[in-house]
């Protein structure tokens, strides 16, 4: 009996994984209609590659929770390398979807899907799917009738999270503010610097925005925005703004922007923040990002001497007006804009409790 077979091999940090698509036999008579499945063998081969070789198979955008990303990063008992898992196993008669449920079951994983985003997270029992409330961000029925919600194949590579989102949000012509109280690259309380994640990911067939809100949700991320602006402000599960300043004491909005970039010490009008920004702040002490914005809306603001002078996590926003960014900025924060009704004088300081 002549067996046809086509192998399809992958090799990923020095392991070969072997997927072994056979054809028919020439000789033999199947039921009509009736696929073929080939065996599905995995040798010495660490779960996450296994997975990720499994749902690109079976046609599944994926992210993997990063708790399970972190107890694999862990040094193993002996010192000697991580703790990722590792697969030795020979299948056969079931489609990589199958195979791929069967592992997370010997590891006490499941799959848990978003109907909004159409990308599942790879995760432990007994998590739930975040629901993204109309009243933050609307996902068209129909994704290709404007250019930014066409559904594209997307692939990010250890990019860390503020970049990806950044990446994701202006394709998807989504304003947003990471909030500070993030914390990534500062202490923690226990004197330990709080690293930054990076996002893995390969999609099809995603549009931006739907890779925007499952990155936040994979991360344990909540997204709130503000009714004025319009402005989706990124920030803790713990921290959701319902108090948002108003913007309406910065006076009347014209929505007329001037490209701001500023990385660092640096601050750099009229370039467009490498092509893709209107405006970008990064790094950027607080009272001189607040200054350089109030300059750009023509404003005159005086700064509480008690304001914190904390660098900014984040802040992209596309085609958006200075005011919008200020007002922001407040929200993220938490300052209050005061302003005095016989002179018009604009103050921005922190804000007193009630």
């Amino acid at each position: 009996m002549k067996v046809i077979s086509k192998t399809t091999t992958v090799i990923a940090t020095g392991v070969v994984i072997a997927i072994l698509l056979l054809a028919r036999s020439v000789n033999a008579q199947p039921a009509a209609n009736t696929p073929v499945l080939p065996p599905i063998e995995f040798d010495n081969c660490p779960l996450d590659v296994a997975l990720t070789a499994l749902t690109r198979e079976a046609d599944i955008n994926f992210l993997i929770d990063p708790r399970i990303i972190q107890s694999w990063k862990r040094p193993a008992a002996d010192g000697d390398g991580d703790q990722t898992p590792i697969e030795n196993i020979h299948l056969s008669g079931v489609t990589p979807e199958e195979a791929m449920k069967q592992i997370l079951r010997e590891h006490h994983l499941v799959l848990l899907n978003n109907l909004q985003t159409h990308i599942v997270r790879i995760t432990y029992p007994g998590q739930t799917v975040k629901e993204i409330s109309a009243n933050v961000y609307t996902f068209p029925i129909k994704s290709n009738r404007r250019s930014y919600e066409r559904r594209l194949p997307i692939q990010l590579n250890d990019v860390p999270i503020s970049i990806a989102l950044e990446a994701l949000a202006h394709e998807a012509n989504i304003n947003f503010a990471l909030s500070p109280r993030i914390g990534y690259g500062t202490v923690d309380k226990d004197g330990n610097v709080q690293t930054e994640p990076t996002v893995t990911c390969n999609w099809n067939n995603v549009t931006p925005a739907q890779g925007f809100f499952a990155v936040c949700e994979n991360y344990n991320l909540v997204v709130s925005k503000d009714p004025q602006t319009g402005i989706l402000i990124v920030g803790t599960n713990n921290e959701f703004i319902t108090n948002y300043v108003d913007a309406n004491l910065l006076g009347s909005d014209t929505n007329k922007f001037i490209p701001i970039q500023a990385m660092g010490s640096s601050v750099l009008q009229g370039t467009d923040c490498s092509n893709t920004n209107d405006i970008e702040l990064e790094d950027e002490p607080l009272q001189t990002a607040l200054k350089q914005l109030a300059g750009d809306a023509q404003i005159n603001i005086r700064l509480d001497p008690d304001l914190p002078n904390t660098p900014m996590v984040y802040i992209c926003l596309n085609h958006t007006s200075a005011k919008k960014a200020i007002a922001a900025l407040c929200d993220i924060y938490g300052l209050a804009i005061i302003k005095d009704p016989t002179t018009g004088d604009i103050e921005i300081g922190p804000q007193t409790s009630p």
